[in-house]
């Protein structure tokens, strides 16, 4: 028996990436708002953070921090009012939002997509380039960022809007975001915890 779909909020502007803040409230993105929301029961979506660029998935760490990957404020033909560096942002739970990474290894992030926690406490996220299915300029690629704020480039792989978005970096959802690709299989559960960046790169 199928149960009933349940529309918790509606209205919105690309919404993607949720997860559960430690209150149980639910916290997600709306790309096209730059904003990071949370659904408030009886309210629908309400504002948790404004980011500015392009807010695309987020993440809620062991430390109650929510982190969220930063496309800065471009996809295709849409501009956010305020373009921001692409990165890795993180809100505090007072409502701060600084910057944890705008890149690794020496390789600016472009286009941050979808993230998460890996049982070492390392954040993996994709970077799928910029959105441009002409011209195809940026190779997209799979980064491990360490709990100690370094980092590694974990594969470069061809530009992913030749695969029609469907391209083995281009995962949107709740799930894992970095895969698999070919031989290489990155296993990086949402629960358990841990999932806290701190001194030490516990590899």
């Amino acid at each position: 028996m199928q149960r009933p779909i349940e529309v918790m909020a509606e209205g919105l502007g690309h919404p993607e990436g949720p997860d559960m803040l430690p209150d149980g409230r639910v916290v997600f993105v709306e790309t096209y708002t730059s904003d990071v929301k949370v659904r408030e029961d009886g309210k629908g979506g309400s504002v948790y953070r404004y980011c500015g660029g392009g807010t695309n998935a987020c993440i809620v760490g062991g430390d109650g921090d929510v982190y969220v990957t930063q496309n800065g404020g471009t996809v295709g033909a849409w501009k956010a009012r305020d373009q921001v560096t692409p990165s890795i942002q993180r809100i505090r739970p007072d409502g701060t939002v600084n910057y944890v990474a705008t890149e690794i290894e020496g390789v600016a992030l472009n286009a941050p997509n979808d993230l998460a926690f890996g049982p070492n406490g390392s954040l993996y996220f994709t970077d799928s380039g910029e959105w441009d299915q002409v011209n195809k300029p940026d190779p997209s690629r799979i980064f491990e960022l360490f709990p100690d704020g370094t980092g590694r480039v974990l594969q470069e792989l061809e530009p992913v809007y030749t695969r029609r978005l469907g391209g083995v970096v281009h995962a949107g959802g709740p799930a894992a975001a970095p895969r698999r690709h070919d031989r290489a299989h990155l296993h990086a559960p949402r629960r358990p915890h841990p999932r806290r960046l701190q001194a030490g790169r516990g590899r």
